[in-house]
């Protein structure tokens, strides 16, 4: 095995122990949330826009749904705003792109404070981000109990595929040059889910991949209801793009910014095999998959 592959290899076996030993201190520690009062249950009626968080796992059309709302004309939108700040602010959690000055623009404080107080004075705020990009610490803050959540999943094998792809042979668009289990997110994922189903008095809303591409406008009706907004008819016919972000990453939704919809219904092939450089890390997710889609969204065809 050479060097290269070494790093990226010892960084996630060390990564993945530390995330066991964390999944057994959540479980711990959960009935003692600091966030488990009434008043932080019931803030969401304190005011202000209603703040839609929609948490991804990567390659699961979070780009395409973050395009739907962006339609929208009572919506303040934010794309990956957490993401920002973890590989590009000062406030940095990941050291994969120190060759890029860290821009004391992006801060976890802005986000709030763009989501919550809109520039526009919007009705609705909305961000699309990865569980990964917030660290565990700032999960239990009052502007997480304020906001409604939202889970968009997809099958670990047809995600990590697309992952590993983007990463290996559109490296230079992507930014990725190796696939990264634990970028991926289906463990903090679950995590975050319990803790906004627990802690936060929420029925979190779960969206599968598939459900979503098959029918569309049926699951965006049923996703703005279970929200508690209106659905609006353009967030099926796109024209304005994502909002601002980062070309470092453009490689990753060319495609679904370049897009005036969702197209054409798509009929799922089979699922071929998976590669062996990702069925290790398919085999680990697909429970929690199966556990996440077991709360997903159904409608008639569904």
């Amino acid at each position: 095995m050479s060097s290269e592959l070494c790093v990226p290899l010892a960084r996630c076996l060390i990564v993945s122990y530390v995330f066991c030993l964390e999944v057994s201190l959540l479980a711990a520690t959960s009935k003692s949330a600091c966030v488990a009062s009434e008043d932080m249950r019931c803030s969401t009626e304190s005011g202000g826009p209603t703040c839609i968080i929609l948490w991804a796992i990567m390659r699961a059309g979070s780009s395409a749904t973050s395009r739907a709302f962006t339609q929208r004309s009572d919506t303040h939108a934010l794309f990956k705003p957490f993401t920002k700040v973890y590989y590009l602010g000062t406030e940095r959690e990941d050291l994969r792109d120190l060759d890029i000055p860290p821009d004391p623009q992006f801060s976890y404080d802005g986000v709030w404070s763009e989501l919550y107080s809109p520039p526009g004075g919007e009705a609705v705020t909305f961000a699309k981000d990865f569980p990964v990009a917030l660290p565990r610490r700032l999960w239990r803050s009052p502007e997480m109990a304020r906001a409604k959540h939202a889970f968009l999943i997809r099958h670990p094998a047809d995600a990590m595929l697309s992952v590993l792809k983007a990463s290996t042979e559109d490296s230079e668009n992507t930014g990725y040059t190796y696939f990264n289990e634990t970028k991926m997110g289906y463990g903090e994922m679950e995590l975050l889910f319990r803790l906004v189903m627990e802690e936060f008095g929420q029925e979190p809303v779960v969206i599968d991949h598939d459900d979503l591409m098959q029918d569309p406008e049926a699951l965006l009706q049923e996703l703005t209801r279970r929200l508690g907004i209106d659905f609006d008819p353009s967030m099926m016919h796109w024209t304005k793009p994502l909002p601002p972000h980062p070309d470092i990453w453009a490689g990753f939704f060319d495609v679904a910014n370049r897009s005036k919809g969702f197209g054409l219904v798509r009929t799922r092939s089979p699922r071929g095999a998976v590669p062996q450089e990702i069925s290790g890390a398919v085999g680990r997710a697909l429970p929690i998959y199966e556990a996440l889609r077991s709360h997903r969204l159904q409608t008639s065809i569904a």
